[in-house]
């Protein structure tokens, strides 16, 4: 069975609860980094932040997306996590993610989603783990489908990464 998480985010009002000016993609990280993550791997692309880490066979993700948009709403996003082991297998089990920090923060011009959550994977069998994240941003919410409608290739991989576990 294919279990791949999808999230549709929406904003109807938005709070700008911090004013975080990470200058690179490593400070960024370290930022939402305690010392019992370990870092699995990160990527900054076209301004977006992504990282996965673990913590005690919990993953940690996070990210920081750019949803400033050319009206006084910001962009509504999906986003994809795909975890899976080195037989293809789905490890990624049907919880909801345990959220650490949700928010969105204003920088410069610029307005940017962010979020660090932990989230259940089944490592117990697992040597080597896949990780993918996708992404596709809409300026316009009635643009973004409907998860039921949603196919896999309409989101852009914005990061894939091979981890051995042992």
């Amino acid at each position: 069975m294919k279990l791949v998480l999808y999230f549709i985010f929406t904003v109807t009002f938005v709070f700008f609860a911090s004013n975080s000016k990470a200058s690179s993609i490593e400070i960024w990280t370290k930022n939402h980094l305690v010392s019992e993550d370990s870092l699995l791997c990160q990527k900054s692309i076209e301004g977006d932040y992504f990282f996965v880490a673990i913590n005690n066979y919990k993953i940690k993700t996070g990210y920081r997306i750019d949803v400033t948009n050319k009206n006084s709403m910001p962009k509504t996003f999906i986003m994809s996590f795909e975890f899976t082991d080195e037989n293809n297998n789905h490890v990624g089990l049907p919880l909801p993610p345990e959220i650490v920090e949700s928010n969105y923060v204003s920088i410069n011009k610029n307005i940017y989603a962010e979020e660090v959550a932990y989230r259940e994977l089944s490592l117990s069998k697992t040597n080597i783990l896949f990780i993918k994240i996708s992404l596709m941003k809409y300026d316009d919410f009635s643009k973004a489908p409907q998860i039921a409608d949603l196919i896999d290739d309409q989101l852009q991989n914005v990061m894939e990464c091979t981890v051995s576990l042992n």
